[in-house]
């Protein structure tokens, strides 16, 4: 079984779920922007700044193309990133989540003194702490510590 078909196979198990997935190329990090939006032509990846879907048929606007749409996920436009895709990530504002990216162990344990718990995944760094409802995302809330919710995408 090929990678990309397992990557497929993962999307669409999530898509399922209620949970949007997109594809993520080499580095884990989103396919760019498609053709249509190439040198900022849609007006500078718009999607990326606004809480909204993409509209565009190739996975090109990072957490916005996301989707629980089989019928675009295995579309002839999302072909080739699920060919070149090295993992799968969702977008957790979608699902109505909000992700606590921990990065360390002092993440962690700030986490564990602070926040109220809930449902924990492991990461490859620390852990991602999951809470049901949507939030603004933010980047270095403090040291080692991530929102990822209505503008990101977690793996």
């Amino acid at each position: 079984m090929s990678a990309m078909s397992a990557a497929l196979r993962t999307a669409l198990m999530l898509a399922e779920a209620g949970v949007p997935p997109l594809p993520l190329r080499q580095g884990k990090v989103p396919f760019g922007n498609c053709r249509n939006c190439a040198d900022g032509a849609c007006g500078g990846r718009p999607n990326m700044k606004n809480p909204s879907p993409c509209t565009c048929p190739a996975p090109c606007h990072g957490w916005a193309a996301a989707t629980t749409d089989p019928t675009v996920l295995t579309s002839p436009a999302w072909a080739s990133a699920w060919r070149e895709a090295v993992a799968v990530a969702y977008h957790p504002g979608g699902a109505d989540l909000t992700v606590v990216d921990l990065d360390n162990a002092a993440a962690i344990a700030w986490a564990r003194e602070t926040l109220p718990a809930t449902q924990t995944v492991g990461t490859t760094r620390g852990e991602h702490w999951i809470y049901r409802g949507t939030m603004r995302s933010a980047n270095a809330v403090r040291e080692g510590v991530d929102i990822k919710s209505t503008m990101a995408y977690a793996r």
